[in-house]
């Protein structure tokens, strides 16, 4: 039993099964975690929608994948990460003037280090959501799903110079809206 208060070994059986009662009821357990993911990766709530949508109907038609010998939240969350990684490869062409090759890191100073320990979550999710679709999807594989910079880069279709390139710029920007939205809360 998972911390949703639900066994979710009997509820994908009975999904297995076909029974749309069961799949309301995976849906509803388990539909603002999915939210929650795909929030990270969309630009705005519409956006945010649409993946936790897609995420659902992948997870539903993949379910038999999932091995009831390990967790499945964690299954659930892999699912919608790919799903979003599908999200930004289908609107890539409207993404691609923000995949550009650099040379250097920016350095964050005490100042913006400041400012980002007194942002909150959803504050944070508000400033990543700004991000440019290249530069948010490289931030939120490599910094907050932990894959290697070669592996977004399989991923996305990009090099690993344009991955690296790509992070720093998102690291640099998100930097930049962090210190105005600190400047707004304070002043």
């Amino acid at each position: 039993m998972e911390k949703t208060g639900v066994n979710i070994q009997l509820i994908v059986e009975e999904c297995l099964r076909g029974n749309r009662k069961a799949e309301r009821k995976l849906f509803e357990a388990y539909y603002g975690y999915g939210f929650s993911i795909a929030m990270r990766y969309a630009s705005n709530r519409e956006e945010a929608e649409e993946i936790c949508a897609d995420g659902f109907v992948k997870l539903f038609r993949n379910l038999d994948r999932y091995d009831p010998n390990y967790p499945f939240k964690p299954w659930l969350r892999r699912v919608f990460v790919n799903v979003a990684i599908d999200y930004f490869r289908k609107h890539e062409k409207y993404n691609n003037r923000h995949l550009l090759e650099i040379d250097q890191v920016p350095v964050a100073s005490d100042e913006k280090e400041l400012a980002l320990s007194r942002l909150g979550y959803e504050e944070l999710i508000r400033c990543i959501q700004q991000l440019p679709p290249a530069y948010r999807a490289v931030f939120m594989l490599y910094a907050v799903e932990g894959f290697k910079h070669h592996e977004v880069a399989e991923k996305l279709n990009i090099s690993v110079g344009t991955s690296k390139s790509n992070l720093a710029k998102a690291r640099k920007k998100l930097q930049e809206l962090v210190l105005a939205n600190d400047e707004v809360s304070i002043g």
